[in-house]
């Protein structure tokens, strides 16, 4: 069975470098994803097997939903994301899943058997189509075309049959994956690493100049992301993998740092572009040097 990719395009997605961050971890016993979007290098994780323990967390209560409807009704968020391309169907759903935001997220929070399989499934076609920033955020929408192209998230798929074991798929790979919706520290407790075994830890927070771009804004985190990082870098079953760009952080030299260029989506067309991103692997990591620079 195919891996399957990401679902959806997503602002800072890192699928393109998955193979390089499972180069560097290895086949660690526990996966750890603090800033949980796409899931892209989760899902482009060669390992499976039953030993394996992979954790993601995300503040925002969309992405968590989606990935707990996925897990629970993978049918459901077809039937519901099975939608052509439609501009007044992409304003409409923006303007009113907006409008549910905040009872969604405190059912989330409150509930951890909770999700909505309608919104879960609109969001994720919404997500394909919308150009830019801003899907849901709970801003009233702008008039503005939705993107046209059909190689985009579920839209690569060709037919509703496709969509359907797309999603089934995407549903059996992560049936086991434990999702949280929280602070992103909360992951990082002793009582979630076993820390006599090998753990992964890819922090992927916003970046430094960039938080206003994410519907949560968090000021200065990745300043206390590269403090845990410093700080839990000596801990012999830990291999630390931080993104940013260049001029963000000033790791030790015995960090290894990794440079690459988004090959498009939101990330390569915006003004971010023209900045280098990075991904520093910690002492512990492996050492193969790898450098995806075009």
């Amino acid at each position: 069975m195919l891996t399957p990719t990401p679902p959806f395009p997503y602002f800072g997605g890192k699928y393109p470098i998955s193979s390089t961050v499972w180069n560097y971890f290895g086949d660690v016993h526990h996966y750890i994803e603090p800033f949980a979007g796409s899931l892209g290098v989760l899902l482009g994780r060669p390992h499976s097997h039953s030993q394996i323990i992979e954790t993601v967390n995300d503040k925002n209560c969309l992405i968590a939903n989606f990935w707990r409807a996925l897990q629970a009704d993978s049918d459901g968020v077809a039937y519901w994301a099975n939608n052509p391309i439609n501009e007044a169907d992409l304003l409409a759903r923006h303007d009113w899943i907006s409008s549910q935001v905040e009872v969604l997220r405190e059912n989330i929070i409150s509930n951890p058997h909770y999700f909505d399989v309608k919104i879960a499934g609109w969001w994720v076609w919404g997500q394909a189509l919308w150009i830019g920033d801003g899907w849901c955020n709970g801003k009233k929408s702008k008039r503005q075309m939705p993107s046209l192209s059909t190689n985009k998230g579920i839209f690569k798929n060709e037919s509703s049959r496709d969509i359907v074991d797309y999603l089934n798929r995407l549903s059996n790979r992560i049936k086991r994956v434990r999702v949280c919706c929280g602070e992103w520290k909360r992951v990082l407790s002793s009582a979630v690493i076993n820390t006599s075994k090998p753990v992964g830890i890819f922090l992927d927070p916003p970046y430094k100049g960039t938080e206003k771009v994410y519907n949560e804004v968090s000021l200065g985190v990745y300043q206390e992301v590269f403090d845990w990082a410093i700080e839990h870098s000596s801990f012999p079953n830990f291999k630390i993998a931080v993104c940013g760009l260049d001029g963000d952080y000033d790791f030790p030299a015995d960090w290894i740092e990794i440079p690459w260029k988004p090959s498009g989506g939101f990330r390569g067309s915006s003004n971010l572009s023209r900045l280098k991103e990075r991904v520093w692997f910690s002492p512990n990591c492996g050492s193969i040097q790898l450098s995806l620079f075009a």
